[in-house]
């Protein structure tokens, strides 16, 4: 492109991770693509993007816009066959390997859970590499209480009660903040961002590590906590509020791709 004089532009869909350094920013891959412009997905996107060019000569321009994937599966008009009374779980996973932010066990332990309780859940599964299906088919779940959505498409999540984030997954926060929908986060040993950089405002990074803090569930709280969330209305109604403050900071950008393309494309 940059041979052809043609301008090189970054479609963002990658919510990206807290870091425990911002000097880490700087082999932030989208960066190091050395795009002219970037169409970032969120303000805290933006701020990684900003931190992450900030040690280039040449320093891309970085646009909002909405995520392309958000877009779609907001337009998108899904269903489900499950009664409108039956209590939808939304679970979202991530890449699960020794070395990633996520392990098996991480996975493994929320699915077991959810084996042995008896509330009647009804689970709409979205997953990176088809992990969450194949431990429900391993588990012997009831094909009849679970629906899987497809990769990239996170439709179906608007029809959850409640979404569950396996570690922190972008997916998870796009749907609860598209659908307005109630998130919590879950890892077998609870809260792993103490100390972590999720913005480079101070008070807002202390914000949002907090309200991550509240929202985060581990093994050893989860059967007490979540069953108290489905038996008493207020205490649902508390975790959506405490979402809707984690994700007007987080703040996904929802207007229309097409918008940019009249901007800037004339």
């Amino acid at each position: 492109a940059k041979e052809l004089k043609i301008k090189y532009f970054n479609y963002d869909y990658s919510l990206g991770y807290p870091v425990k350094d911002k000097i880490y920013l700087r082999y932030l891959p989208d960066t190091r693509k050395f795009c002219d412009v970037i169409f970032s997905n969120s303000n805290f996107r933006t701020e990684q993007y900003l931190m992450s060019s900030s040690f280039l000569t040449k320093k891309p321009l970085i646009f909002n816009h909405i995520c392309p994937q958000l877009d779609y599966s907001l337009r998108k008009k899904s269903f489900l066959s499950f009664k409108s009374s039956d209590i939808k779980i939304g679970i979202v996973d991530n890449i699960s390997y020794e070395d990633c932010g996520l392990s098996y066990d991480d996975l493994f332990t929320l699915i077991k859970f959810f084996k042995n309780n008896k509330l009647p859940f009804k689970f709409i599964l979205q997953s990176k590499r088809g992990d969450l299906e194949e431990q429900f088919i391993k588990l012997n779940f009831n094909k009849k209480n679970y629906v899987s959505g497809r990769k990239g498409d996170f439709s179906l999540l608007r029809n959850s009660d409640l979404i569950i984030s396996i570690g922190w997954q972008s997916i998870a926060l796009k749907a609860a903040s598209t659908f307005e929908k109630p998130l919590i986060f879950y890892s077998q040993n609870g809260y792993p961002y103490k100390g972590y950089i999720f913005s480079i405002n101070k008070q807002n990074n202390q914000i949002i590590n907090n309200l991550c803090n509240d929202l985060w569930f581990s093994e050893k709280d989860l059967n007490n906590k979540l069953n108290k969330l489905f038996l008493d209305n207020h205490n649902l109604d508390n975790v959506r509020d405490l979402s809707m403050e984690l994700l007007n900071q987080i703040y996904f950008h929802k207007e229309n791709i097409e918008d940019y393309f009249k901007k800037y494309f004339k």
